[in-house]
C-alpha cells in the first residue's frame, strides 16, 4: 500500500496549540519534564509511585473546583484554593502557587496508591493517571482485557517471553507472532547477497554473521 502523509499537517498536530501561544501570549511553549507547568498540573509522588494530575490548564475552572473539593473531603487544608487568586493563570504559573499546592497535595497523596488516586480522581471526572512501570502495564486491566500482550517461546532458550502485541484488532486478518526478533547479524549475508555483494567479500567482512 502507498500512504501519503502531509508532513506539514503532522507537525501542526504535534505542536498542539504552540502557535496560538506565540500569537496570543507572545510565549514559546516548552517541555516541563514532569514539573508543575501550573499549580496542580504535573507529576506528584504518592504511596507507591507517581501520578500525573491536571487540576489547572484546559478546563481549569471545573477541574480546579473538583480537585479542591476532593482535597477538602479528604481532610486536606485546601480552603485557600477557593480564593480568587487561584483562578488567575499568571498566579498559577508562579513558583509560589506551585509550592503551596505541592505542600497540600503531596501529604494528601502520600498514603494513597496510584490506583486509589486514579479511580477516585476519575470518579470525580478529574484528569489524573498513574505513571506506570513495565510491571504495572502487565497488570493493567484494560490491556489484559484486550489481550494486548502476547506470549511466545524464545527460539534459542525455550523460555516463554511476554511481548507487546498489536495496537489494533482485525477480525478478518488477526495479528499473531510470526517470528522472533533476529539475532545480531542473523540476516547479514542474506541482505548483502540481495545487494549484490559477492560471497568472497562477505567472508572477508564477516565471521559467523559478525563483523571482524
Amino acid at each position: 500500500q502507498h500512504i501519503d502523509v502531509s508532513i506539514q499537517e503532522s507537525v501542526a498536530m504535534a505542536l498542539e496549540n504552540a502557535v496560538q501561544y506565540v500569537d496570543l501570549e507572545k510565549t514559546v511553549r516548552k517541555r516541563t519534564g514532569g514539573e508543575q507547568s501550573q499549580a496542580g498540573t504535573g507529576l506528584f509522588p504518592c504511596k507507591d509511585g507517581m501520578i500525573y494530575l491536571m487540576a489547572a490548564g484546559i478546563g481549569a475552572g471545573k477541574f480546579w473546583q473538583t480537585t479542591t473539593q476532593w482535597l477538602l473531603d479528604g481532610g486536606a487544608p485546601a480552603e485557600e484554593f477557593g480564593e480568587e487568586r487561584w483562578h488567575d493563570a499568571k498566579f498559577l504559573a508562579s513558583d509560589e502557587a506551585k509550592k503551596i499546592f505541592a505542600e497540600i497535595f503531596i501529604p494528601f497523596a502520600a498514603n494513597k496508591t496510584k490506583t486509589e488516586l486514579y479511580v477516585e480522581g476519575q470518579r470525580r471526572r478529574i484528569p489524573i493517571c498513574p505513571l506506570s512501570t513495565t510491571a504495572d502495564l502487565l497488570e493493567n486491566e484494560q490491556l489484559v482485557f484486550r489481550g494486548f500482550f502476547a506470549t511466545t517461546p524464545h527460539p534459542y532458550t525455550g523460555r516463554n517471553l511476554v511481548m507487546p502485541g498489536a495496537p489494533y484488532q482485525l477480525s478478518a486478518s488477526p495479528w499473531h507472532v510470526s517470528r522472533p526478533s533476529p539475532r545480531l547479524g542473523e540476516h547479514t549475508k542474506e541482505i548483502l547477497s540481495g545487494l549484490g555483494v559477492q560471497s568472497d567479500l562477505q567472508n572477508l567482512l564477516f565471521r559467523d554473521g559478525v563483523v571482524v
